[in-house]
């Protein structure tokens, strides 16, 4: 059985992979698309959330964002593309969400990593495993009415969902609310 990772707090920090803006009009049609056979709502900030840690003492997170700039300064912006769907009960927020699990490519693996010791080198223990147990996913749809009978095996396998540019620190507030912390660019793709 995986580890699982510690529940999500208030003071939190997520580093986020989100799509450029030119790209969500793709993603607003696919998520339509899904709402007609699922229902739900469209998730409004569509993200794949990397790595999560707790902030012990604000006055680190110079020194989490000098480290992840250091580790990452070498990945190159890169494709997320759908596995497959998958319908979850979600324990932060409460309801059934409808996600892409993403392809964990080589590139992929190689952020996740990067991520993980940068977060390690800064003293903050990542809540996620950098191992054969972590599942990268992106949510389409929150608040789905009831996950009984869908199927969705094998639906938009393979699909680019968008390309990684930037990862975003989102620090989660009260009340399931959350604060943008820094941002940090990928290098470009040539």
């Amino acid at each position: 059985m995986l580890p699982t990772p510690p529940v999500a707090r208030p003071g939190d920090v997520c580093i986020l992979l989100e799509p450029h803006t030119h790209e969500m009009l793709a993603l607003r049609g696919l998520q339509r698309q899904l709402q007609v056979t699922f229902g739900g709502a469209a998730q409004q900030r569509v993200h794949f959330t990397s790595q999560r840690f707790a902030l012990p003492d604000p006055t680190e997170l110079l020194r989490v964002i000098h480290s992840l700039k250091m580790n990452l300064a070498a990945i190159a912006s890169f494709p997320v593309r759908a596995r497959c769907l998958e319908l979850v009960e979600h324990p932060f927020w409460e309801f059934c969400v409808l996600r892409w699990d993403l392809q964990r490519t080589t590139t992929m693996w190689n952020f996740a990593r990067a991520v993980h010791y940068a977060l390690l080198q800064a003293g903050m223990t990542p809540h996620y495993p950098c191992d054969d147990g972590w599942r990268p996913h992106v949510t389409a749809l929150e608040a789905i009415a009831s996950p009984n009978g869908y199927s969705v095996n094998g639906q938009h396998q393979g699909q680019q969902l968008y390309t990684a540019r930037r990862v975003t620190l989102s620090q989660i507030q009260e009340g399931k609310q959350f604060k943008i912390l820094a941002t940090i660019p990928l290098q470009s793709l040539p």
